[in-house]
């Protein structure tokens, strides 16, 4: 009887050490699997104002989509144009801070992907009022403190921080 328990048998140290060194791989894999940027975060602002970022991830695993969440503070000049004055220069420049983001969804190739993403600021009207019937302008804008997250539809998500600033404004009005 005691033959027949031994016949059965309990994994031995060697038995679960070959099991863990051919899974290991495969743990490794997934445990570091994370995004990654390639390459430097493009980031400037558009003749529109607006701050774009071009930018390329890998580690996305098997995911077959990724989502970027662009995010920044703008601080926004903005002027305000007589109605007659179309071609002058605005008057009574202020300056208004505001928070932008933008989200982007792209497909998933090999584990990469490429992002272009643009946030737009909110309109000059929503921005500030103008007196006696003037119109506002933005002027410049200024971007700081970005970051872009990239979330994959499998697997762990990151948030890369964007160093330096981006302006359009002269630096006397920045």
């Amino acid at each position: 009887m005691s033959e027949a328990i031994k016949k059965i048998g309990i994994p031995t140290t060697a038995t679960i050490t070959v099991a863990l060194m051919l899974m290991s791989p495969m743990l490794l894999q997934t445990a570091l699997a994370a995004p990654t940027v390639h390459g430097p975060i493009n980031c400037s602002v558009t003749s529109a104002n607006a701050l774009q970022c071009t930018f390329n991830v890998s580690g996305l695993g098997g995911a077959t989509t990724a989502t970027a969440t662009l995010t920044a503070d703008a601080t926004v000049t903005t002027g305000c144009i007589n109605r007659g004055a179309a071609e002058t220069q605005p008057s009574g420049l202020e300056r208004t801070t505001t928070t932008v983001t933008q989200t982007q969804t792209v497909n998933v190739e090999g584990g990469r992907a490429t992002f272009n993403i643009v946030a737009s600021l909110p309109s000059a009207s929503e921005l500030r009022d103008c007196p006696d019937g003037m119109t506002p302008v933005i002027v410049c804008a200024t971007y700081t403190d970005v970051s872009i997250e990239v979330v994959p539809n499998a697997g762990p998500s990151r948030t890369f921080p964007v160093s330096g600033t981006f302006s359009n404004c002269p630096s006397t009005s920045a």
